[in-house]
């Protein structure tokens, strides 16, 4: 049976993802960057982002860059999350649908991403913050050059 520390635990991680999602969808940079450790590793490999440690400034600044498409509209669904609390640290697999869509030259354009992330997470003085991210496709349509910005 778990405590009540852990319990908590595991809803304040479950709350740091779905706010994750929440920020991107929003395009809320100041709710994403309070999200992130001051450094945290960050593996985007599988989309041709080299992998590296990154602040937390970085980090945000790369997303909100990728995400500056004029227009751009997304909806991040967070599912399946397996949480595993180490002390002060932890680790979780969680599934993620992303639809992305934005009108170029009165055609709308999608790119739908089914993927798993690895997020390793860390507690610190003001609660639970990401430490590492890592994404992981297991299928996408459409074409993420008329969606993102690179």
């Amino acid at each position: 049976m778990k405590t009540l520390k852990e319990l908590s635990d595991l809803n304040e991680i479950q709350e740091l993802r779905y706010k994750f999602a929440k920020a991107l969808d929003n395009q809320d940079w100041n709710l994403f960057q309070s999200l992130l450790n001051d450094k945290l590793d960050i593996d985007y490999s599988n989309f041709g982002i080299p992998q590296a440690e990154m602040t937390n400034q970085d980090y945000t600044a790369m997303m909100q860059h990728s995400f500056s498409t004029n227009g751009l509209k997304t909806e991040h669904f967070v599912t399946n999350m397996l949480i595993d609390i180490q002390d002060k640290s932890a680790k979780a697999e969680v599934n993620v649908l992303a639809r992305h869509i934005v009108d170029h030259d009165d055609k709308e354009y999608t790119l739908d991403v089914n993927a798993y992330y690895e997020d390793e997470f860390i507690e610190t003085d003001k609660g639970w913050k990401f430490n590492a991210i890592k994404i992981n496709p297991r299928w996408i349509t459409g074409d993420p050059s008329k969606i993102f910005t690179f």
